[in-house]
């Protein structure tokens, strides 16, 4: 499970991921991703026999194959958290998992450099300076019990 960071607009980013999920499902890519390497196969093959004895097909496919099944073909859970608060997490299932690793770090990074400039930039007043009334902290009278 991968974490998404948003700052608002967790509808827009869930039906991304929504869509992902529906588009890399499907038969009609798996055909596309057959077709795609079907014709790697033949155009490294036909610069094979422009340069005999060097037939780069088989490293070509075998390198397809690799990202393919290391990338694409795993599936994960993204859980897109939105920062602010004002709507609660929502999970979206059969992401592939290259996109929801590289959503999550990238997301981690943005996420962790707003925390920094958020923290680095913050008005601090000076100690002889009038605050205004809506930051003012409220004095109260403590109340002791007397047993």
């Amino acid at each position: 499970m991968f974490e998404i960071y948003a700052y608002g607009n967790v509808d827009t980013l869930t039906g991304v991921f929504n869509a992902i999920a529906a588009i890399m499902g499907g038969a009609d890519y798996f055909g596309l991703i057959k077709a795609i390497a079907i014709t790697g196969v033949l155009v490294a093959a036909f610069a094979g026999l422009f340069t005999p004895g060097k037939f780069h097909g088989w490293g070509w496919l075998m390198g397809f194959l690799l990202v393919y099944y290391a990338l694409f073909l795993p599936k994960s859970t993204v859980v897109i958290v939105d920062k602010l608060g004002s709507q609660p997490p929502v999970a979206v299932g059969n992401v592939p998992i290259g996109v929801a690793f590289f959503g999550h770090a990238t997301s981690k990074v943005g996420d962790v450099m707003t925390r920094f400039f958020e923290t680095a930039f913050q008005v601090i007043p000076a100690t002889n300076a009038q605050l205004p009334a809506s930051s003012r902290t409220r004095r109260t009278a403590s109340c002791s019990a007397t047993a």
